[in-house]
């Protein structure tokens, strides 16, 4: 056997970087089995918290989250416009982002779900800036009235 790598977080990037090119290459739904898994994994580091009421309170316990395993969440006051300066995963990202990038919007899409009680839709913009991604998180549908119906909410067609 030879000695671990300089770190732990380096052997795990190998790791991401191996079953990333895996699903890559042998999926007939790269991104959809990549949200899948992260959609497992945000319900895994979700488990047993109790939902929240209050939205803004469950959007911050996501970047709470996030930010405890490495994205370092820059967020607007309501906690709905997050810049994401970090990826623990950022060199296999730009190599594989349908498979990177949809397993952290699996989790983020599942443990929001699951550390608040109202639906919140999410979307994740891979590399929208020079040195960060976007996060997107809203409510659901926009409230109803001048020209709006709640019918035709973002993320219904799913």
């Amino acid at each position: 056997a030879r000695p671990p790598q300089e770190s732990p977080a380096r052997e795990y990037a190998g790791l991401a970087a191996v079953l990333a090119a895996r699903i890559a290459r042998t999926s007939a739904d790269p991104r959809g089995d990549a949200l899948a898994a992260g959609e497992d994994w945000g319900r895994v580091l979700t488990a047993g918290q109790e939902p929240s009421a209050d939205p803004r309170e469950a959007r911050q316990r996501l970047l709470d989250l996030l930010g405890e395993i490495g994205f370092a969440p820059e967020a607007d006051a309501e906690a709905r416009a997050v810049r994401l300066p970090r990826c623990p995963f950022v060199e296999t990202a730009r190599e594989h982002p349908g498979v990177i990038c949809g397993v952290h919007e699996g989790l983020a899409r599942a443990a929001l779900a699951a550390l608040g009680e109202d639906r919140q839709e999410i979307e994740l913009l891979p590399f929208a800036e020079a040195h960060a991604c976007r996060l997107h998180l809203d409510t659901g549908p926009p409230p109803t009235g001048r020209g709006g119906s709640a019918d035709a909410g973002p993320g219904e067609a799913s």
